[in-house]
């Protein structure tokens, strides 16, 4: 999940253990989508632009 998150220009703000028992939960079929969804996109935050994003491009 992080990786796909990376990839796009996003990243989690979960605690090691909120990623931790989010994933347990969700693989031992006690958390179920309706409850995932909230859990997963509430620490998703955009992460710093790339610095060729935001200078000119050079001549």
């Amino acid at each position: 999940m992080v990786l796909l998150l990376w990839c796009n220009e996003y990243r989690h703000d979960f605690t090691t253990d909120e990623g931790f028992n989010l994933v347990v939960g969700i693989a031992a079929c006690n958390i179920d989508l309706k409850e995932a969804a909230p859990l997963i996109f509430r620490p998703v935050v955009p992460r710093l632009l790339r610095l060729e994003s935001v200078l000119p491009a050079s001549r």
